[in-house]
């Protein structure tokens, strides 16, 4: 389980990241994609 956490953390990050650089980037598509 820690594992998936830190895999998760580590989502929520990029996902944070690429709304940071482009925010409609990522849309909902994308956002399905990445989780």
């Amino acid at each position: 389980m820690g594992v998936v956490n830190q895999s998760e953390l580590a989502s929520i990050i990029r996902r944070l990241r690429v709304i940071g650089t482009d925010g409609q980037y990522l849309g909902r598509d994308n956002y399905r994609r990445y989780f």
